[in-house]
Formats: C-alpha cells, structure tokens, sequence
C-alpha cells in the first residue's frame, strides 16, 4: 500500500516558463527549462524522487525550493503527452512518518504511478488550456497585422472626404463616411480577440455615458446598410421607438454597437426572400430592476429546441442549412457574453412569429461600475 503525500503545487506549462506564485518577487515568479529542480524535471521528462532536497545536484533556490523545512522529502513528476512532450510538472511535499525527521520515506514507486495516473487524467484539460493559450497569441497576431491596412484605409476615406470639402466637390452617396462606417467596424470585430482568451477572464469594457439610441443603436443601423441593399430590402422597414424610456448609461460603445449589428445581421441573413416580408420592430421598456430593449422579426425564426443553445460558441440551428447561410456560430455567442459582460442577460423567444430577442440590462448601467 504507497504511503500517503500531500500534493502541494500543480504548474501547468505553457511558452518559455511556468507561472509561479504571484506573491513572490519578480526574479522568482516563473520556472524556465532546466533551471531548478521543477525546471529540470520540465527539460527532462524524467520524474526526481528524492528525501534531501537541497542536496539535489540542479537545486537553485527557486521560490518554495529555498524554505527550509524539516520535511525535505519531495517527489517531482512530469506530465507527458501522447507525443512525449512534457506538458506539465507536478510537485510533492511533505511525505513523512512519525517520529524524528531523520524517520521521513521518500517516495515510493508506488507513489509515482499514483502521480502519472493523476496526471494522465488531467492531460485533456492541460492539453485544451495550452490549445487556447496558443490560439490567442495567434489571434493576438494577426489582429495586430491587420490594424495597420485598416488605418490606411481610413486614412485614404479621411483624405478623400478632405480633399473632396477643400476642392467643392459633392459625391451624390458618402461613399468615404461608408468607408470609415465599415473601418470602425472591422475595428470592433478584431476586439473579438478578446472572446478567445481564458474564459476565467472577464471581458475588458470600455465604459462611457452615451445614449444607447442615438451613440449606439443609429450607427448600427446605419452600417447594416449595405446588407440591407445586397438583399434589396428596404430601410423602411426598420421601426424603433428611438429608446425613448432609457436615459443615458455607462457601457461599451464599440462592444454594444456590435450587439445590434449582429442581430440586425442575422435578421438580414435569415430573412425569406420576398422583400415585402422583411420587417424589423425594436421597442423598449423600463422595468422594476433595469431595462429591456426588445428585438423583434418576422423571418423563420429558431427551430425548437435550440433557444438557449443558439447562444454558444460555435452552435448553429438547423436553418442555417436550410436558408445556405454561412458563418459559423459565433455572432449570437460574441452577443450573449458582451450583454453578460455588462450584467445583462438574452433570451429568445420563437414561436408564432415575430421571433423576439429580449435583451435586459440593470439599473447599475446608470452609473459608472
């Protein structure tokens, strides 16, 4: 029967160095490959059972390595993949009989197969940490390459719009407003970096006091557009109240306009093909605990069964197939977490017609939070 260990630290390895505790100095906060006795193990791959810590050729003083304690009996052990790459390390202390120190065990081999059976359960969950960590450094990436074209081409709309007021010349459509309208835009959707990190982390807000109508709901309207003219619908069909029960509140600009963008969008999208059958309907209302922003359309609606999974990532309902619309999944679960993100919550009801997306935001929103 192996003797009983306490597990004191689990370290997950993901880059150049595993994140230690952030209560430490900086010098010591991460473990590099091959650097201290977890470092060591880490480049290795081979496991390190020792009763004599400091004693350990390798040994550094890294963070809890320097404690001097009466138990020094440690057991270190990687986590290896399907493709013997060390993914993670773990440390064990404190294993001791009673008695005088001089009495500790170190551990037993019994010990380690406990460990590497612990670790293999844990290796899908490492493994799909890792896979986000490297996704969002990608994403990361390619965000930052494609800022640099967006700036340029709002640079030329700008320039054109300049050029166009100092020459006289008055173009019959604002072809460089729509311009700079979509370069904002693409702007906001490169944010959806944000959605791909660590879902532990909250979305950053950048909060400001606006007018969910006229700073947020209008611009929206006014970018979908060229999607409405794609489709030959007209923009006539698109009632508001122009949110007239709702003062002004503190949320994210770029991130809400998103919001209805992306319901407007999927309206479009989903749409049948008679023009005379498109209609959207957006009323609002204030209620005991926040407000409710009601967004209502006449297309097929949501099949059945599907009204809360629709909001997941990556989750589609069977219309899509059914009308050819492609995407993938992602435009109602990128709503569902900006509305979360503010405290506010969506729901979808689809019955008889019109489907309705019911957006409730709190009180809170009226002041800064």
């Amino acid at each position: 029967r192996p003797c009983p260990f306490l597990c004191n630290s689990i370290y997950p390895l993901f880059g150049r160095a595993i994140k230690w505790n952030p209560s430490v100095g900086p010098e010591e906060k991460y473990y590099t490959p091959g650097v201290g006795l977890t470092g060591k193990v880490w480049k290795s791959g081979e496991p390190l059972l020792t009763d004599n810590i400091p004693d350990v050729p390798g040994y550094a003083g890294k963070s809890s390595e320097k404690t001097e304690s009466r138990d020094k009996t440690r057991l270190i052990a990687p986590f290896i993949d399907t493709e013997g790459n060390v993914v993670g390390v773990v440390r064990c202390a404190n294993k001791h009989a009673k008695g005088r120190p001089s009495a500790v065990n170190i551990f037993s081999e019994s010990d380690l197969s406990i460990i590497d059976a612990v670790g293999q359960a844990m290796l899908p969950h490492l493994s799909i940490l890792l896979t986000e960590e490297r996704r969002a450094k990608t994403l990361g990436r390619l965000t930052h390459e494609l800022k640099v074209p967006l700036i340029v081409i709002r640079g030329a709309a700008e320039f054109i719009n300049r050029e166009a007021k100092r020459k006289g010349y008055k173009f019959d459509y604002p072809y460089a407003d729509n311009i700079i309208s979509w370069h904002d835009l693409a702007r906001k959707l490169l944010g959806n970096v944000d959605f791909f990190r660590y879902r532990s982390e909250r979305l950053r807000l950048d909060l400001e006091r606006l007018y969910l109508f006229a700073d947020i709901f209008a611009p929206a309207r006014q970018q979908i557009r060229p999607l409405l003219r794609e489709r030959g619908f007209p923009t006539r069909t698109i009632h508001d109240d122009n949110f007239q029960g709702i003062p002004r509140v503190w949320v994210d600009r770029h991130r809400f306009q998103q919001v209805f963008f992306n319901l407007f969008s999927n309206s479009i999208k989903y749409a049948y093909a008679d023009p005379e059958a498109f209609q959207v309907e957006v009323v609002t209302r204030s209620t005991a605990t926040g407000y409710e922003i009601l967004f209502r359309d006449w297309g097929p609606g949501i099949a059945a069964g599907y009204e809360e999974a629709i909001f997941k990532e990556n989750i589609r309902g069977p219309n899509a197939e059914q009308h050819n619309v492609s995407g993938d999944g992602l435009g109602l679960w990128v709503v569902s977490e900006i509305i979360a993100a503010h405290g506010g919550t969506i729901e979808i009801s689809s019955g008889p017609q019109p489907t309705e997306f019911r957006i409730w935001l709190p009180k809170k929103i009226l002041h800064p939070w």
